[in-house]
C-alpha cells in the first residue's frame, strides 16, 4: 500500500428510506484522520446500508463528503481509486482464476477506468496484486478457479482484490465472515498495518471481543440512529450493551486493553 495523507471524510445528517421504512436516521459523523473504525449494533441497525450510503452507491451522495467534494459529483472510476467497498453479499460469477479476481481491484487505475477493455497491468499494478494476495495469504491457490475454493478461502480472495484496488478509505460489511480465527485475526491485523500506513478503514462486526480488541473507535448503530460514537472503552458499557443487545459482559485484560466479552442474555 502506498503512504497517502488522509484528508477526511464527513456524513452529514444522512437519512435511509427502504420504501416506506426509515434504516438510518439523521446520522452525522466525521473521519478526520486515519483510523481503524468498527460500525457494530444488532442485525437491522442499519450497517450496511450506511456502509452502502458511504461507498456512493445509492442517491444519497449529496449528504456524504470526500475531502470537501459530495460523493455524487464524483464518477465511478474516481471514487474507485479513492475508496474500495466490501459488500456483505459478495460472489464472483465468472471462471477466473484467483490470481485475476484479485486484479480486478486494479481496473480503476488502469486506463479506460472500469471499461470493457483492460490494458496490459503495469508493474505497479503487479506489484499491488502480489501484495495483496501475499497479505491474505492466498498465493498458495493463485492459480486455482475460484470457484473451486472454500467459502473461507474464496472470503480472503476477495479482500485480497479490496486491498489491490490500493484505496485511501475502506468499507467493509462484516468481512471476517467464513473466516477462521486465525485468519479473522491476520484480517484486523492487516487493517491495523494500513492505518498505520495512512488508510482509514471502517468495518462492521458482530464480534464484540476482536472490536473492543482492535478498533481505534467503535460507532455504534441501533434503529437507524447513531446511538454512541467513542472508544471501544466508552461505548462498550455494561449499560449500554444491555440497552442495545440485551446481553451481559464481562471483561478480559490483554495487553493494554480491556476486551469485551458477552457473557449472557438478559
Amino acid at each position: 500500500m502506498n503512504s497517502h495523507a488522509f484528508p477526511g471524510l464527513l456524513v452529514q445528517n444522512l437519512t435511509l428510506k427502504r420504501g416506506d421504512k426509515t434504516v438510518v436516521e439523521n446520522v452525522s459523523f466525521t473521519l478526520p484522520r486515519a483510523e481503524l473504525v468498527g460500525l457494530i449494533g444488532p442485525n437491522g441497525a442499519g450497517k450496511s446500508s450506511l456502509l452502502k450510503a458511504m461507498a456512493g452507491l445509492g442517491p444519497r451522495g449529496s449528504d456524504i463528503l470526500w475531502q470537501g467534494r459530495p460523493l455524487a459529483q464524483m464518477t465511478s472510476a474516481e471514487r474507485g481509486r479513492t475508496l474500495a467497498f466490501l459488500p456483505q453479499e459478495r460472489s464472483v460469477v465468472w471462471p477466473l482464476r484467483c490470481r485475476d479476481v484479485v486484479a480486478l481491484g486494479r481496473m480503476p487505475h488502469q486506463a479506460g477506468g472500469l471499461g470493457f477493455i483492460r490494458p496490459a497491468p503495469s508493474f505497479e499494478d503487479l506489484r499491488s496484486v502480489e501484495d495483496a494476495m501475499r497479505r491474505m495469504d492466498v498465493q498458495a491457490f493463485a492459480d486455482r478457479p475460484f470457484d473451486r475454493l472454500s467459502g473461507g478461502e474464496q472470503a480472503r480472495v476477495l479482500i485480497a482484490r479490496l486491498l489491490a484496488q490500493d484505496p485511501r478509505l475502506i468499507l467493509a460489511d462484516e468481512p471476517c465472515n467464513g473466516l477462521d480465527p486465525e485468519h479473522q485475526l491476520a484480517l484486523m491485523q492487516c487493517f491495523r498495518d494500513l492505518v498505520a500506513d495512512g488508510v482509514s478503514v471502517v468495518v462492521s462486526l458482530h464480534d464484540l471481543t476482536l472490536a473492543s480488541a482492535w478498533c481505534d473507535r467503535l460507532l455504534l448503530l441501533d434503529t437507524g440512529k447513531l446511538v454512541a460514537d467513542g472508544s471501544p472503552a466508552a461505548v462498550l458499557t455494561a449499560d449500554r450493551m444491555a440497552a442495545t443487545y440485551n446481553i451481559r459482559i464481562g471483561h478480559l485484560q490483554s495487553d493494554h486493553r480491556q476486551l469485551v466479552v458477552p457473557i449472557a442474555r438478559l
